[in-house]
């Protein structure tokens, strides 16, 4: 675990770590780097961009790009590339689902008030909208949701 010197220099450092103590009780970090073992190469053959000539780069150029990219994409395929794009929806509902039980962690600890108030303070202006079709994508629930499962599990029920 990783603690920034910025957010050692603030209130929220207690909330924070109860939050990544939720993490580390579970299989995510192993998981997590597991995971990224898996990934042999980056992104898949791009479209050659059609700027390129215009700026001046050979056809011939143009062309040994397409085909590094080609053995790229063949690489992809052969390292499982595509399961994991058809797998990325499940994924990320399953770390989803993380983050709201290391949320609950921090809770159970009696930090959900202070990492619902740091989540507000610092997270929430920078959280933006994501993609919601073909498939929800993001990894990290919406910190707005966030912050109602952690002010729902502080209020008492009557």
């Amino acid at each position: 675990m990783v603690l920034s010197r910025g957010l050692l220099e603030t209130d929220s450092v207690a909330p924070v770590l109860a939050h990544e103590l939720g993490h580390t009780g579970s299989l995510d970090g192993r998981l997590t780097e597991a995971l990224d073992r898996l990934k042999l190469w980056g992104e898949p053959a791009k479209p050659a961009d059609p700027r390129s000539e215009a700026a001046g780069q050979p056809i011939g150029e143009q062309r040994r790009g397409l085909f590094a990219g080609l053995i790229g994409l063949i690489f992809r395929l052969a390292a499982g590339g595509c399961a994991a794009a058809l797998l990325a929806p499940l994924w990320a509902a399953y770390w989803r689902s993380r983050e709201y039980a290391a949320d609950a962690y921090a809770a159970s600890l009696g930090q959900g008030e202070d990492l619902a108030r740091h989540l507000a303070d610092i997270e929430l202006s920078l959280d933006f909208p994501r993609r919601r079709f073909p498939f929800d994508l993001a990894e990290h629930p919406p910190v707005a949701l966030r912050i109602e499962r952690l002010t729902a599990v502080d209020r008492p029920t009557t």
